[in-house]
């Protein structure tokens, strides 16, 4: 769900606040007081693939070792994303300096790199946690003045098994196409079929794609510049890195996210904390090249690691003991639970780039 990405709305305050609720948890109940059972965990299982936005050079990195694979057979890639138990991936490209066009998904074997392409259109790939694939399409732009022609854009599932692509809908979403970014406007439901969403005039939606029924949540909340969001494991919970927490069973906002720069975020299936990147700011001083987690039962920061660098996209490791973060040209693995980097590698030799991790994309190692 891969950063160094550049920001359109990017601005930030000079001084870090963070505000919380002290001992007025948000969430309740027993299970929430229990203490996270951390597992130790070998990083062998997962694999990390890397890419420069709009570039040709796929890289595919040993987490435990930090070395990489060059694939270079796909032309000016946007998005990545694999199925559940990592045997198979699915490449989006897509020319222009928008990425609007033409492009191609492909269904991608990742040990042969014997690849087919399945759907002819600009377009960018998301999954949730049941392992389902999705896709929307990129926008299209008038050249004369660089603006959208239309916001609208075609929603679709890829059936794993069959490589078929299906049109479910149609969808908003913010038009952050310039920085590769707007997936992380955009959120599944891990059971339902429903698609929740920030479009262009920055109003928070959820669209059931099988009966096309869409409600827009939240009306009196001001979700600009706070487009980006991650749901909870259980599809309840919305968390806005730099904005509310909301309660979408129960339409109403649990608490907020107090930090004043543009982050990205990931949340454990226990829904015990969630961890926050800190992209840093374009603007003004005051980034803090820093990680952060977030602790939904005090609805505070409850803890930070200095990173030293700003950095963008945030993973999981399976048992949730690591986050993996990026930056342009390097990544870290952070330890949760000692709340430390364990290991960082740097692709920056001799002045040059030895592969881009703008974006990167974890997944399971398709060799176990």
């Amino acid at each position: 769900m891969g950063v160094a990405m550049k920001r359109t709305l990017l601005f930030m305050l000079p001084i870090l606040v963070f505000i919380g609720l002290g001992n007025c948890g948000i969430l309740g109940g027993e299970d929430k007081e229990k203490p996270i059972l951390w597992e130790e965990e070998s990083l062998g299982e997962s694999v990390l693939y890397t890419f420069g936005i709009g570039f040709d050079t796929l890289a595919v990195i040993d987490l435990e070792t930090g070395s990489f694979e060059k694939i270079s057979h796909f032309k000016g890639i946007r998005s990545i994303v694999s199925t559940i138990d990592g045997k198979k991936l699915f490449v989006s490209t897509a020319a222009g300096i928008f990425g609007s066009g033409p492009g191609t998904i492909y269904a991608v074997d990742p040990i042969t790199w014997e690849y087919e392409a399945i759907y002819e259109k600009a377009a960018g790939l998301i999954t949730n946690l049941s392992g389902e694939i999705f896709f929307f399409t990129k926008l299209e732009y008038d050249e004369s003045n660089l603006y959208p022609i239309s916001e609208e854009r075609v929603f679709g599932e890829i059936d794993v098994q069959s490589n078929k692509v299906s049109e479910l809908g149609r969808v908003y979403i913010d038009s952050n196409d310039g920085s590769g970014s707007e997936h992380l406007a955009i959120e599944l439901h891990p059971e339902l079929p429903l698609l929740y969403a920030v479009d262009s005039n920055y109003r928070f939606y959820k669209y059931n794609y099988e009966t096309q029924e869409r409600t827009y949540l939240f009306e009196e909340v001001n979700f600009n510049p706070a487009s980006y969001f991650v749901l909870s494991s259980d599809g309840n919970t919305a968390y806005f890195p730099k904005g509310p927490v909301l309660d979408l069973k129960r339409n109403r906002q649990m608490g907020s996210i107090n930090l004043p720069f543009f982050g990205t975020a990931a949340v454990r299936k226990d829904n015990k904390e969630v961890y926050i990147t800190d992209y840093g700011n374009a603007i003004a001083p005051g980034d803090t090249e820093s990680f952060y987690v977030y602790d939904p039962e005090s609805n505070s920061i409850s803890d930070t690691v200095f990173l030293g660098n700003n950095t963008d996209l945030v993973f999981l490791t399976p048992n949730e003991r690591y986050a993996i973060v990026n930056t342009l040209v390097s990544y870290y693995i952070i330890d949760l639970r000692e709340r430390e980097i364990f290991k960082k590698y740097s692709y920056y030799r001799n002045g040059r780039r030895q592969i881009s991790t703008e974006r990167i994309y974890l997944a399971p190692n398709p060799n176990n």
